[in-house]
Formats: C-alpha cells, sequence, structure tokens
C-alpha cells in the first residue's frame, strides 16, 4: 500500500481590504506572475512551479510581502552611479497560490495571467496527489497538454518579459 505523505500547509490571515488592493498595484506595477519551466532528471519531464516576483528599491515593501505570505527577498541590482540598489521578493509554489488568491479580486492589468496560474490550483493544493517522498506522480496526458497550454498563455500575457 502507498504511504501518502501528509503536508503542512501555510494559512493567510485574513488582510484588510486596503491591505490586499495595494499589493495587488504592487504586483500589477512592479511585479510578473509566471511559471517556472524546469525539466526533470533523468527522463526529461517538463515539470512549472507558479510564481510572483516583485522588484523595487524600497526592502521594506518587500519585507511587507515576506511578513504576510513568506517567501524570500534578496538584493538583485547593486547600486551603481545614480541608481538605486534594486530588492526583489518572490514566493513560489503553494504559496503564490496563496498570494495570488488574496488579491485575485484587486489586480487590474495582471489578472489574467493570475486567472491562468490559479487554473492550475488542484495541482498544488491536494497533498494526497504527491508521492511519499514529496514529489508528485507523473502527469497524464491531459494534464501535460493543460501545462503546456497555460504556460504558452502566461508567456503570451507577459510578452515574452518576465
Amino acid at each position: 500500500m502507498e504511504k501518502i505523505r501528509t503536508l503542512v500547509r501555510p494559512t493567510i490571515p485574513h488582510y484588510s481590504i486596503e491591505d490586499r488592493a495595494y499589493l495587488a498595484g504592487f504586483v500589477d506595477g512592479e511585479g510578473c506572475i509566471t511559471l517556472m519551466k524546469t525539466f526533470n532528471s533523468p527522463n526529461r519531464t517538463l515539470s512549472i512551479t507558479p510564481r510572483v516576483i516583485v522588484v523595487n528599491t524600497n526592502p521594506l515593501v518587500l519585507m511587507m510581502l515576506k511578513e504576510y505570505f513568506g517567501g524570500s527577498v534578496g538584493s538583485v541590482e547593486k547600486s551603481v552611479w545614480g541608481r538605486k540598489e534594486k530588492f526583489q521578493w518572490y514566493i513560489s509554489g503553494y504559496g503564490c497560490i496563496l498570494f495570488l488568491e488574496s488579491i485575485f479580486d484587486y489586480l487590474k492589468i495582471k489578472k489574467e495571467q493570475a486567472k491562468s496560474v490559479l487554473s492550475l490550483k488542484s495541482r498544488y493544493t491536494n497533498p494526497k496527489k504527491r508521492n511519499e517522498n514529496g514529489t508528485f506522480p507523473s502527469l497524464t496526458k491531459e494534464e501535460k497538454e493543460k501545462n503546456i497550454l497555460v504556460v504558452s498563455e502566461i508567456g503570451k500575457l507577459n510578452g515574452g518579459m518576465c
């Protein structure tokens, strides 16, 4: 009998409408909603992971994102003559899904990207779909086709950027 590993999932507290709208504005203006593509060895199967990235010169805003939702903050570009240092916050996987769900209603510019990523939600929120070691089982042909379609949609919506 296959053993199912129980995963502890983070929960996102309910923040005010103003907080969620403010953060959605940051994602619309300074962020990127994308799917990271990797090929797993040895059979080079395509794996995709949802990710949101926000870049800004104010690390305090990015630390607020990290405090509220998790993820990571780091420096992306050191200060050079006449330019401020840039920092980035990013969140991937299930945390990304939770974040997008919390700001979705307030997104204006990147709503379609969020909708595409959230269409894969069940793949990241059902712990029973994971193997004992925490990895996902092989995708069905239909799931692979859907993944390829969503990756293509995100690429078109982002205009090759991000």
